[in-house]
């Protein structure tokens, strides 16, 4: 069953396997998509099942589930003035040197937007794969700081000297959504979205607008 691989890995680090929320007789794959656009390669019958945070111009053409949300906080060396910070402001990241996760990159067409404050102004943001590790080791180098959502960050505190700073005076969150096809769906691809939300209560809706949304 494909999905957006950073979205399906992402919800593997913190559900576990996603294999075996299913039939052991359903085959599990994750796919990458193009453009990491997981909706148009959904309604385009590359994927079954896409896991989703950010908005699509065509959202309203697929059937959502909403899963749950995380905060996205700031992760700078334990030494780091922005470590004795309560939060964090548009201000304090003017200046600041970012290292993010490619999918960031303000060069890819559509761009998708930082995970700042609106407004910021930072003085360099250096992207690179999608590979955790490598973003902490950077940040733990001294080499910038970055955004990554609390639960992923989290571990890297005590093993790398990190510490977790909110952004904004009210958390900074995004919400994680289930996305399928409109209509009926293949018993399946059923049997998986009724594995994958029964860990979690959220409402069905269709399109952004919906409840939840």
């Amino acid at each position: 069953m494909p999905r957006d691989e950073r979205g399906a890995r992402q919800v593997e680090h913190r559900f576990g396997d996603l294999g075996d929320l299913a039939d052991p007789d359903i085959d599990v794959r994750i796919e990458t998509v193009p453009d990491d656009a997981p909706v148009p390669a959904l309604l385009a019958d590359l994927v079954d099942v896409a896991l989703v945070t950010k908005p699509d111009l065509q959202m309203d053409r697929v059937s959502l589930t909403r899963l749950f949300e995380d905060e996205m906080v700031a992760v700078v060396p334990a030494g780091h003035p922005w470590a004795r910070r309560a939060h964090l402001t548009a201000r304090d990241f003017d200046g600041a040197d970012l290292v993010l996760y490619d999918f960031y990159d303000q060069k890819r067409i559509p761009s998708m937007p930082l995970p700042i404050p609106a407004g910021a102004r930072p003085a360099r943001i250096t992207t690179m794969p999608v590979v955790t590790d490598v973003v902490v080791e950077m940040v733990a180098g001294g080499q910038g700081v970055t955004v990554l959502p609390n639960w992923v960050a989290a571990p890297y505190t005590t093993s790398h000297g990190l510490a977790l700073v909110r952004i904004g005076a009210r958390p900074l969150t995004r919400t994680w959504f289930c996305a399928t096809r409109t209509g009926p769906q293949p018993p399946h691809v059923e049997a998986f979205v009724e594995e994958l939300t029964s860990r979690l209560t959220a409402p069905r809706t269709t399109g952004p607008d919906g409840p939840g949304s």
